[in-house]
């Protein structure tokens, strides 16, 4: 089963963000904060520290629902919007000053910004990816999402055997042109199939690993081909 990650980038401090709470969000206790926005919820929690190389990594497991505008009728009532409910985990470096959220790029992208709305201490950045630099640096791509521009289509998807030689392939990635690619990442001796994009949003294949491996796993693919 594939698992999504969206990297970011931060000059915040999660301590100084759980002492720093506005108006708006209520102290659950030592460790938590919650907030609403209008009816949605958004909470995190901190669970623990682990380590990763030299990194001390804050856990925190986050209660998101994100606002779906969609109308209908239930129940004799009509609706404009309904709640989409994601339970996912944060991991903080503080000595890289990134987060890694284990949830898709929309969800993410959704809870941080409602983060930086409401804690003023709190602000982040997409982690741009150069897919072409990403791709220099691997030999067994197996697919890519291009920018093409041709007969009325902007982005392309280019899968098969033969992609990893394709010459047009290749010329578009190192052009700047690639949005996400796929490949296989060999890590502790095995492969792994997986896939990133230039925004910071990546998705790993690696169920029988654990939650400290799938993290070594990032950190590993961060370190040599970021």
């Amino acid at each position: 089963m594939p698992q999504s990650f969206y990297l970011c980038k931060t000059n915040s401090k999660m301590d100084e963000m759980e002492l720093k709470l506005s108006a708006q969000i209520t102290l659950q206790d030592e460790k938590s904060i919650g907030f609403t926005e209008g009816e949605p919820l958004t909470t995190t929690s901190k669970v623990e520290n682990i380590h990763i190389g030299k990194s001390l990594i804050r856990v925190f497991n986050v209660h998101h629902e994100l606002v779906v505008k969609q109308s209908g009728k239930v129940f004799e009532q009509n609706f404009s919007y309904y709640m989409d409910p994601h339970n996912f985990k944060m991991y903080y470096d503080k000595r890289k000053k990134m987060f890694f959220l284990q949830v898709n790029k929309k969800v993410a992208v959704d809870f941080l910004d409602i983060m930086e709305e409401t804690i003023p201490s709190f602000s982040y950045e997409p982690l741009k990816i150069e897919l072409k630099k990403v791709a220099s640096k691997i030999n067994n791509i197996k697919g890519a999402w291009l920018t093409t521009k041709r007969h009325g289509i902007n982005v392309s998807a280019f899968y098969g055997e033969k992609v990893n030689s394709d010459a047009e392939v290749l010329d578009l990635i190192k052009k700047g042109k690639a949005k996400y690619i796929n490949f296989y990442y060999t890590f502790e001796d095995e492969s792994f199939y997986m896939g990133i994009g230039k925004e910071g949003n990546m998705v790993v294949y690696a169920d029988k690993l654990t939650e400290e491996k799938r993290l070594e796993l990032l950190y590993q693919v961060y370190r040599d081909l970021f």
